[in-house]
């Protein structure tokens, strides 16, 4: 009789173990997947959805509006590869006379050159501004870029000098900010107005409050990196 009663009474304490011993073969389960990735421990039922980290959610944004950055680009690469160059005339002075847009103005008044400002201003710190000199330029559009849809970039060049113009509609004055970039072009001249400082890169360029185009090319220009790569137009016209 007490032999069955000592039997009896260690039941309740096997039946209190056995919490603690699936416990300890769930955390030793958990060590070796962590250490020896070939034991494996799944769960029973669906895997559990996490929630997604800050970092995770910015890059994915990232990425995102990268695409949309790429996909735009390409498709004006391709708009411009697919225009007739031989058409190239017609089609710009039909888009100036629909546009309104005055393309010799009178006169536009220079107070510096490239040259000038890149001799006296190269060694401005990144991201600073000289905002209380107002420099008044002019020269040749050699490419031009969007950074979404409210900065544009030009490559101005005159003669072998060249220097970045960064417009942002904040320091825009005057007429519309997007029909005035709309209707410029590679190869056109314009006369920018602003203020020379350098990008927080630490390219020298010239933040504008004021854009005019002052000449526009009637002809498709040959990229830098690609040639002219049109057989007619490079050997007989």
């Amino acid at each position: 009789f007490l032999s069955r009663a000592g039997r009896g009474g260690r039941m309740p304490q096997m039946r209190s173990r056995i919490p603690c011993l699936a416990a300890f073969w769930l955390m030793l389960a958990a060590l070796l997947h962590c250490r020896f990735p070939l034991f494996t421990f799944r769960w029973p039922g669906p895997k559990p959805q996490w929630r997604v980290s800050v970092h995770q959610k910015c890059a994915g944004r990232n990425a995102r509006s990268a695409a949309h950055i790429a996909l735009a680009k390409a498709a004006r690469q391709t708009e411009e590869a697919a225009i007739d160059p031989t058409a190239y005339r017609e089609n710009r002075i039909k888009q100036l006379k629909e546009t309104g847009v005055e393309a010799y103005p009178h006169m536009w008044e220079v107070n510096t050159s490239l040259a000038k400002l890149i001799a006296d201003y190269s060694d401005l710190e990144d991201g600073a501004r000289v905002d209380e000199v107002e420099v008044r330029i002019a020269g040749r559009v050699k490419s031009l870029r969007s950074s979404g849809a409210k900065l544009k970039f030009y490559d101005l060049s005159e003669g072998e000098d060249r220097i970045q113009v960064m417009c942002s509609p904040q320091m825009h004055e005057g007429e519309d900010f997007k029909e005035v970039h709309a209707n410029i072009h590679r190869g056109d001249i314009i006369g920018v107005r602003g203020v020379i400082g350098k990008s927080k890169r630490g390219e020298l360029s010239v933040f504008p409050r004021e854009v005019k185009l002052l000449s526009p090319c009637l002809h498709m220009l040959p990229k830098d990196y690609s040639g002219l790569k049109d057989q007619e137009t490079r050997y007989r016209k």
